[in-house]
């Protein structure tokens, strides 16, 4: 699960006009749902990077 919300993630933030902030948020409140907080952060600190390295 965690895999596929990064796959979101990243393809929000790099495909649509959505806001990098935005798009990470969205991956960690799908993470909260379906899976647990660990993930959440997991997901929140890869995006996180990967939105910096973006920039």
């Amino acid at each position: 699960m965690e895999r596929n919300l990064l796959r979101l993630g990243v393809f929000e933030i790099t495909s649509f006009d959505t806001p990098q902030l935005v798009a990470v948020n969205e991956a960690i409140e799908l993470a909260k749902v379906f899976s647990d907080q660990k993930s959440a952060r997991f997901i929140n600190g890869l995006l996180s990077q990967f939105v910096t390295e973006e920039q």
